[in-house]
């Protein structure tokens, strides 16, 4: 259920197409209708990210079909107590450093290129150094998705295998900001980012784009 094979074709321009986008319709009913079976019955959040299936389009129309500027970003376009939703954009070798969503479920739909999602466990959670240790670890290309929930794959990374990634990512019960923590490495040195000693942050990296 985390990582669906939806389509074969992996591309890797700068945006998306619009044709490619309208094909990616029916793909992208299948990964809400598997997100929809990791929450309860009647999730709010879940029946109005259901019932904004066009505005989504709508914007992905005007945003993912832009060309992208270079580098890391998120583009929120929608954020309530229920649902948040944005466009994550990533460059050749972009990483978002390590981090987690508590509390929340969230889907990961690849548009354009793709990413490795890597899963984490977190070693004594109480300290502010901790060692952290990838679990799993699953390619993602255009047309597929990836769900983590708050007990499975909510502590992440996300590193591009393009040129270029487009991402709609969408999260049920958003956290508070504040209440996120990044995982950043204390020693990069002969690091491959399967594990390591990382100091745990509450303000976002300044390696990190967040646009509105």
């Amino acid at each position: 259920m985390n990582n669906a094979t939806l389509a074969q074709t992996v591309v890797s321009p700068t945006h998306i197409s619009l044709v490619r986008l309208a094909q990616m319709r029916d793909q992208l009913d299948v990964a809400l209708q598997n997100l929809a079976g990791t929450v309860a019955e009647n999730h709010r959040g879940m029946e109005r990210c259901l019932a904004m299936h066009s505005d989504i389009f709508d914007w992905l129309n005007q945003h993912a079909t832009a060309p992208q500027a270079p580098g890391w970003q998120y583009n929120e376009f929608h954020r309530n107590e229920l649902l948040s939703m944005g466009l994550l954009n990533f460059g050749p070798s972009d990483r978002l450093p390590v981090h987690d969503h508590p509390g929340s479920t969230g889907l990961l739909f690849v548009l354009n290129g793709s990413m490795a999602v890597r899963q984490f466990e977190i070693e004594d959670k109480q300290n502010r150094c901790v060692d952290i240790r990838m679990s799993d670890e699953h390619i993602v290309n255009a047309g597929e998705f990836h769900i983590f929930t708050p007990d499975h794959g909510n502590v992440h990374t996300l590193i591009a295998q393009s040129e270029s990634v487009q991402v709609l990512d969408i999260v049920l019960d958003p956290y508070r900001e504040e209440a996120r923590t990044w995982f950043m490495p204390v020693n990069t040195e002969n690091n491959d980012g399967t594990a390591y000693s990382a100091v745990k942050l509450r303000r976002k990296p300044s390696t990190v784009c967040f646009t509105k």
